[in-house]
């Protein structure tokens, strides 16, 4: 039901002024937008099991699947084992964070990446192409080098993307916890 102004209105916007034109009125409104609907059904597959299908032409229905990579899907967050974090400088202050666990870390290829140095996990599987600036990795708030990253170990065990306060240049700003004393 609408209110008895709005009734008005419609009928003074229609040529007679009537209330059938009223409601041909907000008849053809309301079919205009119906009108207008168009569905699309997109398939995302990841992993090695992902494939390019182009259009169907067999059908009105469109297949296309879109292949997701795992290097997408840790730049997105999506796609990971939701995950909060708890952050402590040392010194006893503490803040929670959100993020996101991916357990399986692959090579464009799609193949497992097990142990080896943390730099050559982020060279073989792309996570590397992620990182801004050499300044941008660190352990707590100490800058970690290209260097430094040969000499920690891998696993294969995953990863774990940080949502992190940071500084406009894009390092880590720890000093922000002191806010949350």
């Amino acid at each position: 039901m609408l209110p008895e102004n709005a009734k008005s209105l419609l009928k003074v916007r229609t040529p007679s002024g009537t209330a059938q034109d009223a409601q041909k009125l907000i008849a053809t409104i309301i079919a205009s937008q119906i009108d207008q609907t168009a569905h699309y059904d997109v398939e995302l597959k990841a992993g090695k099991t992902a494939q390019s299908v182009g259009k169907s032409t067999n059908s009105t229905k469109d297949t296309t699947e879109q292949e997701t990579s795992l290097l997408h899907n840790i730049m997105q967050s999506i796609g990971g084992t939701d995950t909060q974090l708890q952050i402590d400088r040392g010194d006893g202050i503490q803040m929670t964070v959100n993020g996101s666990t991916y357990n399986r870390i692959t090579t464009p290829n799609g193949e497992a990446i097990g142990d080896t140095s943390l730099y050559e996990m982020l060279q073989k599987s792309g996570i590397g192409s992620l990182v801004k600036s050499n300044q941008a990795i660190t352990f707590g708030d100490q800058t970690i080098t290209p260097e430094q990253l040969r000499n920690i170990t891998y696993n294969g065990s995953g990863v774990v993307r940080a949502n992190l306060p940071v500084k406009p240049d894009g390092t880590v700003n720890l000093a922000i916890l002191e806010e949350y004393e």
